[in-house]
């Protein structure tokens, strides 16, 4: 993950335009409904990612660090704290969630990464690969330097069956180990972070991928693997003998695209005519009369301008280009297999780096290729990782847009709105950028990082105190936005009415004459009535009988308890005729239901 800084300069503009609430998906009558049990599915969840390389038996520690600078929340606005060694029990004891983050399956973790045909990398524009070039660029070694294409079986098998492996895994441990959010995957990009000085991907299995894809051939004909998956028009070009020779009266591909080839063979390393792999070292490009040259032979365009450039790149989302496309139908792959293949719930998928930046199809994108639309599958959450704040209303309008159309929710995996320069920031501006969130209706946002990069290890250059939380003006917005938003149901209606659940754990005590119940809301959950704001008081009564429906019959109201008192109340022997039951009640007098009832005499 590398941070990309957007200015904040006007989010008190946006916030002025945004919806008050996040809009209802769960529809409420206008009857009064009963609190549900906080689970994750109806919290909205503000997470702390636990410090890098923190001992074992130091994550207790920092949590209570973490509670004691932020609170812990409300009851359905709580704070999350996640990290991959905490224990089950202590998650389970401060009812809390863990993460499961799968990485990039394009690199060591796909075991076609140890292949050495030069073809399973990416190839720049100058066909180089990332072996070669990591060091002159500033790229990283662990980027993703296999190629994406399908063309290449076995990447792309690995590429699957890792994703399997981690499928399984997560749906094994699920429970076992409380994670809810299946998150990649990560990094998954082009060769190198930022700038637009390097485009891949040109090695052999990409260049027939790109051919095939524009004209139906190949494995996008007919009862081919990906058939149905070609750019819309090239049904013209599927029979056609050669580029510049069209069969009947369509237009050639070479009219079509302006280009001159004159064969349907690639200009370097044809798959059919070269099948082989080739060395590491071998000539990427080679010259007019070497092994490997075909004359006239397809060649993907290598620099914006050239013909066929916005079939190749191009970010829009009615006309994505060939890299654009790729990557968006890999990850539809990968999340497909994850949720019809292994059982991943499709609500606890999440993106992650994927589809980061929303900046216009102006932006050529060569490192990452992945604009926000491409997030959008059915098997998903959009992940949106964000570092800095996005000015342009636009931006959240579009992400917001597309989980509605999606029918899914969003949110963000990695979020600091200033990582570099911790103090740039007041705390009124860090809190603003956390209300865009809430306004915009995410789920889950997960803040980076408690004690920043407390290695000085980054293979990104980052400093030590990089993302901070503690210390900076970012933790007091936190603090104050756990506190600001609305506690209710994550996404129920604003207006909708309330009412506590039943109470339980009655008992009676004869020797004092005294009935008591617990304060918590539900059993194992450490929510009070009084945590929640409406409640009033309860109430205490005795019934003669408990009908079929099980409502009380014959209640006569004995005593009323206030919310700041003790869960018990006197009661003499004499009074008990029949069965005792008890209630909460809201302000407004939103009676909530009675208890099971408790026989004592």
């Amino acid at each position: 993950m590398r941070p990309f800084i957007l200015s904040l300069a006007v989010l008190g503009l946006l916030l002025a335009s945004q919806p008050s609430r996040v809009e209802a998906r769960r529809s409420h009558k206008n009857d009064p409904q009963v609190l549900p049990k906080p689970e994750w599915e109806n919290c909205f969840w503000v997470t702390v990612q636990r410090t890098k390389k923190l001992a074992y038996d130091n994550w207790e520690g920092e949590y209570a660090d973490i509670v004691d600078h932020l609170g812990r929340g409300g009851i359905y606005v709580r704070l999350n704290y996640d990290g991959v060694n905490l224990s089950n029990e202590f998650l389970a004891e401060h009812g809390l969630y863990r993460s499961y983050a799968w990485n990039n399956p394009l690199d060591d973790q796909n075991v076609a990464y140890r292949s050495t045909d030069r073809r399973a990398r990416q190839w720049n524009q100058n066909s180089e690969i990332v072996d070669e070039e990591t060091k002159k660029s500033g790229g990283n070694p662990a980027d993703s330097d296999l190629t994406p294409s399908g063309y290449f079986k076995e990447g792309w098998d690995g590429m699957l069956d890792y994703v399997r492996r981690c499928a399984k895994d997560y749906v094994t441990r699920r429970e076992r180990d409380r994670f809810r959010v299946f998150a990649g995957p990560n990094e998954y990009q082009y060769l190198f972070f930022g700038g637009d000085k390097w485009y891949a991907d040109y090695g052999p299995f990409a260049q027939a991928e790109f051919r095939d894809w524009l004209a139906w051939r190949g494995e996008f004909a007919e009862g081919g693997r990906f058939a149905g998956k070609g750019r819309p028009g090239g049904e013209d070009f599927a029979d056609d003998p050669s580029p510049d020779r069209a069969k009947g009266g369509n237009r050639s591909f070479n009219a079509t695209y302006g280009t001159r080839f004159t064969t349907w063979e690639l200009m370097y390393w044809d798959l059919d005519r070269y099948p082989e792999p080739l060395s590491r070292d071998a000539t990427g490009m080679p010259g007019e009369g070497e092994t490997g040259y075909i004359a006239g032979g397809f060649d993907a365009p290598r620099a914006p301008g050239q013909p066929m450039w916005n079939a190749f790149q191009c970010n829009l989302e009615e006309s994505p280009g060939y890299r654009q496309w790729r990557i968006a139908d890999a990850l539809n792959e990968m999340l497909r297999v994850a949720v019809e293949e292994c059982g991943v719930p499709r609500e606890e998928v999440w993106t992650r780096q994927h589809g980061v930046r929303d900046t216009g199809a102006a932006v050529n994108r060569s490192a990452t290729t992945l604009a926000p639309w491409m997030n959008v599958t059915p098997y998903n959450n959009i992940g949106w990782n964000l570092y800095g704040v996005p000015r342009d209303a636009k931006v959240w309008a579009n992400i917001k847009r597309l989980a509605d159309e999606s029918k899914c929710d969003w949110g963000s995996y990695e979020f600091h709105p200033s990582p570099y320069d911790l103090n740039k920031l007041s705390q009124a501006e860090y809190l603003q950028a956390l209300r865009l969130f809430h306004q915009y209706g995410a789920r889950y946002v997960r803040c980076v990082t408690w004690l920043g990069n407390n290695t000085g290890e980054s293979r990104h250059g980052m400093a030590p105190g990089t993302m901070r939380i503690k210390d900076t003006p970012f933790e007091p917005a936190i603090k104050q936005f756990l506190t600001e938003v609305p506690d209710l149901p994550w996404g129920s209606d604003p207006d909708a009415r309330w009412l506590v659940p039943a109470p339980h754990g009655l008992t009676w005590d004869p020797d004092t004459e005294v009935v008591h119940w617990s304060d918590k809301m539900w059993e194992g959950e450490p929510f009070t009535y009084p945590q929640w704001a409406p409640f009033d008081y309860y109430q205490l009564a005795t019934c003669d009988s408990i009908d079929e429906d099980g409502d009380p019959k014959g209640i006569k109201r004995i005593a009323k308890i206030k919310r700041d008192e003790e869960c018990s109340a006197e009661v003499k022997a004499g009074k008990l005729k029949g069965l005792l039951i008890v209630r909460g009640v809201c302000e407004g007098r939103l009676e909530g239901p009675w208890s099971a009832p408790l026989q004592v005499n």
